[in-house]
Formats: structure tokens, C-alpha cells, sequence
């Protein structure tokens, strides 16, 4: 470590009488001031010139000789993303397709069947959300004569086997099933579940395309980019102060520990530098089979065209089923009565609902209530404020 010089020198000067003690004065020597400057600015010099010698001998070579290995890896990263951005593209025109497909309300002639199946849904949602109610309305709370028998007459009301529900229910049972199928033969048709030989290339690019994301993140390219640039800010700082000296050359200790890091990852790449150059010597033998976008709409058309062909099929068995129980046997529905039965379930159903609301709320009143007695408090006051 250095020692800066004094600025100013302790001279012994003796006094005219002999008699007297000879005292120290300062005497300010003009030559080591600037010495000391000189020094200083040396100093960090030395620390800026050990930084430059690290960079031009140990970081810099290993820059020149990797920077196009580096560059294709981001290039076959970027070229396998391509590949797997337009095959994901089509995935999800894929799953919208199928969801089109499952839904029977967008079937040709299906404004025959439609009318009956929403109003059976309507039917069937009165049912379940009646049925939450109970399962939640059992305790003791809800005890009381009037929502007892408001409970047994709703339900008297929603399973008294209505005429016009009965009639749709074999319809509504064979549109559930034709809807099941649908869907159970589209989710079991998939690009992973095919022969289709898109599938394994798909796969192999994809791995591709992380092994180049992994191998580029061994080579500390962007700590080395970020370090030269900072490097060069602290060389015009050198040459040029606008800052105190202390600062600088603490930059310049920051830059070497830097590049004191980035050194250890070259030597931890070095372990792997023939298998990256091999990875990409192989990707590039490859890369002319890997699938074009023709290839890729292609495979999913065909996976497509699978799932139009089953779910045709099924609208066939449905609306053969209509056909034959409804049209032939010419069984109609009564909608003007069934709608007027909805109602009144649905209105039940909500009355149930309101009433059970209501005994909740003065439980959460009660427990308030108590809760601010416990704690010395007047409910009433606690509403106003």
C-alpha cells in the first residue's frame, strides 16, 4: 500500500539568541505539493492501468474467440422460438376450434332442440341452487316454523315432476351425452397424442431452444458488454476529473472485482466450450428439417378436421334422436306453462334465499352486539361513528 508524501515539512530553524530553544516552523514546500498530486493521480492510474491490463489480456481474447459462438446461440434461440411461437399459434386455433365444436347450440337445425335444452337448464339450475340452500339451512337457526315451511314447499314446488320437464328430459339426457363424447374424443385429441411426426420435431426444437439459452448463459457476454462500457466512463473520469479522486478509484476497485468474477465464469465455460460447439454444429446440421410453418398448419388441419368429422358424426346421432322421440312421435312442449313454472320455481327459490339472508344478518348483528359489550362498548355508538 502507498504513502502519500506530506504536503508541508517540519524544518528546525535556530533563533538569532543562542540562549533560546530552538522551535519547529512551518515551512509550506511548494515541490511536494505538487508531488502529492502527482502521486495521487499516479496512484489511480496504477489501479485503472491493472484494470485495463486484466481486460486486454485475460477478458478481451475470450471475447474475440467466443463472440460468434455466442452470437449463434442467440440465433438458433431466436430461430427455435420461431418455430415454437407459430406451432403455439396453432395450438390455440386448435382449442378454439374445439370449443366451438362442443357447443350444440351452434349445430345446424339446432333451433329445433335449443328452445327445450336452455329452458331444461333453467329448469336444472333452480334445482341445484335450491339444494345448496338446504345443505347450508340446517342448524338451528333456521329452525323456525315459517322457513321450515317455506323449505318444504319450495321443494314441493321444484320435485312435483312437471309435465312439459318430463317430456325434455330424454332429449336433455342424450344432448349431455352427445356433448360428453365431444368433448372426451377433443381432449383426447392432441398433437402429443398423435403419430403425426411433427410432434417429435416439435420436441426437438423446443429442447433446442433452451440448450441455447443455457449454454449463452454460461458465457458472461452481457457482464462483460456492461463491464467495458463502465470501463470506459471511468477513463474519461481518469483523464478528465469532475469528481473526487476517492470516488473514482472506487469505481475502478468495483470494475476489477468485476472483472475478477467474469474471469472465474471463462474458466467455468472452458469446461463446456466443446459441448456448446458441438450443440451448435449439430442444430445447424438439423436445422433444415426442423418443420416449416406449412408443415406445422398442416399437422394441426388434419387434427382438425379429426375432431369436425367425430363431432359431425354425434350432431347426427342427436338430432336423429329429435327426430325420431320428438318430430315422428310428434311430442310438443307446452313452453308458455313451462316458462310460467320457471318462474314461480325461481321466485321460490329467491324468497328462500332472502329469508335465510335475513337470519344470517342478525347473526352477524348478534355476535356484533356482543362483541362490543365485551369489550365495555355500546353497539349503537359504534353504528353512529
Amino acid at each position: 500500500m502507498r504513502i502519500l508524501p506530506l504536503s508541508i515539512q517540519l524544518i528546525h530553524k535556530k533563533n538569532l539568541n543562542s540562549n533560546r530553544v530552538s522551535i519547529p516552523v512551518v515551512n509550506v514546500n511548494n515541490t511536494l505539493q505538487k508531488d502529492t498530486v502527482s502521486f495521487s493521480g499516479n496512484f489511480l492510474q496504477d489501479s485503472y492501468d491493472n484494470l485495463e491490463n486484466t481486460i486486454n489480456n485475460q477478458i478481451m481474447p475470450f471475447v474475440n474467440e467466443n463472440k460468434a459462438t455466442y452470437q449463434a446461440l442467440i440465433d438458433i434461440n431466436n430461430d427455435a422460438n420461431s418455430v415454437i411461437s407459430n406451432a403455439s399459434e396453432q395450438e390455440m386455433t386448435f382449442i378454439s376450434r374445439k370449443v366451438d365444436l362442443q357447443d350444440l347450440s351452434q349445430v345446424e337445425k339446432s333451433e329445433f332442440f335449443t328452445p327445450m335444452i336452455s329452458r331444461y337448464d333453467a329448469y336444472k339450475r333452480n334445482l341445484s341452487r335450491f339444494n345448496n340452500l338446504k345443505n347450508t339451512m340446517k342448524g338451528d337457526c333456521y329452525s323456525s316454523i315459517d322457513i321450515q315451511n317455506t323449505l318444504k314447499n319450495t321443494q314441493n314446488l321444484l320435485f312435483n315432476n312437471n309435465p312439459e320437464a318430463e317430456k325434455i328430459k330424454p332429449l336433455a339426457r342424450k344432448y349431455k351425452e352427445v356433448s360428453a363424447n365431444i368433448e372426451k374424443y377433443n381432449n383426447e385429441k392432441t398433437l402429443n397424442a398423435s403419430d403425426l411426426p411433427l410432434k417429435e420435431k416439435l420436441h426437438k426444437v423446443n429442447e433446442s431452444r433452451y440448450q441455447a439459452a443455457a449454454y449463452a448463459l454460461l458465457m458472461p457476454m452481457p457482464e462483460i458488454f456492461m463491464m467495458l462500457r463502465t470501463f470506459k466512463e471511468a477513463g474519461k473520469e481518469v483523464q478528465h476529473p469532475t469528481q473526487s479522486l476517492m470516488k473514482t478509484l472506487t469505481s475502478v476497485e468495483h470494475l476489477q472485482q468485476s472483472a475478477d468474477s467474469i474471469i472465474k465464469d471463462i474458466d467455468r465455460y472452458g469446461q463446456y466450450s466443446n459441448s456448446v460447439n458441438k450443440f451448435i454444429e449439430d442444430y445447424n446440421n438439423d436445422k433444415p428439417s426442423n418443420p416449416s410453418k406449412n408443415d406445422i398448419e398442416a399437422a394441426y388441419d388434419s387434427l382438425i378436421k379429426d375432431c369436425e368429422k367425430n363431432a359431425a358424426n354425434e350432431y347426427v346421432k342427436l338430432m336423429d334422436f329429435y327426430n325420431e322421440e320428438y318430430k315422428e312421435k310428434g311430442v310438443t312442449v307446452d313452453f308458455k306453462s313451462f316458462d310460467d313454472y320457471l318462474n314461480k320455481c325461481k321466485n321460490a327459490v329467491d324468497a328462500l334465499y332472502n329469508k335465510k339472508k335475513a337470519v344470517d344478518q342478525k347473526i352477524i348483528e348478534e355476535n356484533n352486539r356482543k362483541f362490543f359489550e365485551q369489550m365495555g362498548i355500546d353497539s349503537s355508538e359504534a353504528k353512529d361513528d
